[in-house]
């Protein structure tokens, strides 16, 4: 089974654990220890895929036989040639940090209506003795190991992946400051949560505009100009953007987004019944927060299309309701969304049963949880 080190982690995290025999691939994105060492917990055959899009689609592979091996993208597959190359297009010796080239069988033959951009990335093979042979520029920082294997060692651009995407933050810079209320904009990946990555857009507004509602301009704007997961989890309004002594933005003093201050928003409204207040427990454990708004957007608390994903997955599991992430995107409050279940579902009563029992569950101490767990058992045997 194949899929991106954000979907494993979501699959881990429900408590699944693969059946023998899995062999497990892994690529999309850079492939963390943590989730290895979760990964290896059965002894399973782990795989660690890279490759662009534009290679079509795997170009090297590594077997992670330990949590530390995940940093190797290992050797060329069959057909492909993997360069680490200086400025100049030089060959760069074991140990040597410059730019992955991919060449081989696999390469695309460019962007669709876009000539520039091939011919940027896409160069002639100096290293080739076939005419017309080419190599993709990754825009991958890498270098060679004393074994012949790879190691991955970030982008050398902004761009960047995000689950799995591919994600050009100059693209939502660039959409952001489409509103004539912005002045200016930058855009940053942030893992404060280890394991959690975050689209974080921060802007200078205009002087006089009402940043909340700003805010709420922005984020309809890019869900209808950008793709769920090009939306900035969080859009943070700064006086001006911070420079280094060279006048460039200076990225790492951009302040970590506060997701703490809509809980103490004047307008904060409380759970008013079981079911809501299931929902502002969970959504509180999944956001890392200590209590949550029933009126308050899922998305600007600092949610993603990721933590959809498991609230979406919680709500299949407890009330065994099928919902789109299109649909949280439509009805992202608690107050919307449990409007929504009873909406589909008609069974007040049933989901407030459930809702009770699982609060009285969740107020219960790991001891009486382990008893309930046991009695369990013994009645279904």
């Amino acid at each position: 089974m194949q899929g991106t080190p954000a979907t494993w982690k979501l699959l881990r995290a429900t408590g699944w654990m693969p059946p023998e025999g899995l062999r497990i691939w892994c690529g999309g994105e850079a492939f963390q220890s943590d989730l290895a060492a979760s990964l290896l917990e059965g002894g399973n055959d782990i795989w660690n895929l890279y490759g662009p899009t534009e290679t079509t689609i795997w170009s090297s592979i590594h077997h992670v036989l330990k949590p530390e091996d995940t940093r190797s993208i290992g050797h060329a597959i069959a057909n492909t040639q993997l360069y680490v190359l200086d400025h100049d297009l030089n060959l760069l010796p074991i140990g040597g940090v410059g730019e992955l080239y991919i060449g081989g069988d696999g390469l695309a033959h460019g962007y669709w209506n876009r000539s520039d951009l091939t011919v940027e990335r896409f160069i002639p093979d100096p290293y080739s003795l076939q005419s017309g042979a080419r190599l993709y520029r990754t825009g991958d920082k890498a270098k060679f190991l004393e074994d012949g294997t790879i190691e991955f060692l970030g982008r050398l651009d902004h761009q960047v992946k995000i689950r799995g995407f591919r994600v050009e933050l100059g693209d939502i810079e660039s959409a952001v400051r489409t509103h004539a209320m912005v002045r200016d904009c930058v855009v940053i990946v942030r893992e404060d949560q280890p394991g959690q990555k975050q689209l974080v857009a921060y802007f200078v507004p205009a002087n006089g505009s009402d940043h909340a509602a700003l805010i709420s301009e922005l984020r309809n704007r890019l869900s209808n100009l950008l793709p769920h997961y090009m939306t900035p989890g969080f859009f943070v309004p700064l006086g001006s953007l911070p420079l280094t002594p060279n006048n460039k933005i200076d990225r790492r003093t951009l302040p970590a987004p506060d997701a703490t201050g809509l809980e103490n928003d004047v307008d904060f409204m409380e759970a008013r019944d079981s079911i809501e207040k299931l929902f502002a427990s969970v959504w509180a454990d999944i956001l890392k927060l200590k209590k949550v708004s029933i009126q308050n957007s899922f998305f600007e608390m600092g949610g993603d299309s990721l933590l959809a994903a498991q609230v979406l997955s919680w709500i299949r599991k407890v009330f065994h309701v099928e919902m789109s992430i299109r649909r949280l995107f439509e009805a992202p409050s608690i107050e919307k969304i449990v409007m929504t279940l009873r909406d589909l579902e008609k069974q007040e009563g049933q989901f407030d049963k459930i809702a009770k029992t699982l609060l009285r569950i969740r107020a219960m101490t790991p001891e009486e949880r382990s008893r309930l767990k046991a009695a369990g058992r013994t009645q279904s045997r």
